[in-house]
């Protein structure tokens, strides 16, 4: 999606994300549903489900399962997992949008809103504080806030939603704390200075506006 909405060409995932709604999250019940989706294939595309599923987002109360996949395109394999949660809320709105696909042609799929993408990343990096191996999530964060318009309401109001699911209950005295004690972590620039060329100092300036600006 943050590649997708953005237009990055380096931003490569090997994943998809999917929030259900309306369906209880029983495991063999979306295995079905899986199987019985990647069972319609053409000739030149089709897909295959591969070993066990395994459970994610153990700390949430609703969890979330992630499944194995194939995708074969003419001579090509391309491994990917597919994650599928519940209960997160969504604002704003989920609206459709047209998708691009590999092959050139356009499907339809009800996107997360860009807002509820920031919420969950910085509710991700405030909870795990230094304890967050997760890099992806500032990139994320600095890229969307850099590259976006982004509504400053629909903004706080995603982020108090979020953190109000996840019961995290944080002051932005201590939002500020939290980034503060990550920002001069000398094991989180180690870990930056491998992943992108972009200056820690830059992700830490970007995460103290966010939350000045939303808290």
């Amino acid at each position: 999606l943050v590649a997708y909405k953005i237009g990055l060409q380096n931003r490569s995932t090997r994943d998809i994300d999917f929030l259900i709604n309306g369906l209880d999250l029983n495991i063999e019940n979306m295995r079905n549903i899986i199987s019985d989706i990647v069972s319609m294939h053409t000739n030149e595309v089709w897909y295959e489900l591969i070993g066990n599923w395994e459970l994610i987002r153990l700390d949430d109360i609703y969890g979330g399962a992630r499944f194995h996949l194939i995708g074969h395109v003419s001579n090509i394999r391309l491994p990917f997992t597919l994650d599928i949660a519940t209960g997160d809320p969504i604002y704003p709105t989920p609206k459709k949008e047209k998708y691009r696909t590999l092959l050139g042609d356009f499907i339809y799929l009800y996107f997360y809103s860009i807002e509820s993408v920031v919420a969950e990343k910085l509710q991700t990096i405030l909870a795990r504080a230094e304890n967050n191996t997760r890099m992806k999530d500032f990139y994320d964060i600095y890229i969307i806030f850099n590259n976006n318009d982004l509504e400053l309401e629909s903004l706080k109001l995603a982020i108090r939603y979020t953190f109000s699911y996840r019961h995290t209950n944080i002051s932005k005295k201590n939002a500020l704390d939290i980034t503060k004690l990550i920002c001069e972590n000398p094991v989180f620039e180690e870990r930056w200075i491998r992943f992108m060329n972009i200056t820690f100092d830059s992700i830490c300036d970007c995460l103290k506006e966010l939350i000045c600006n939303t808290f």
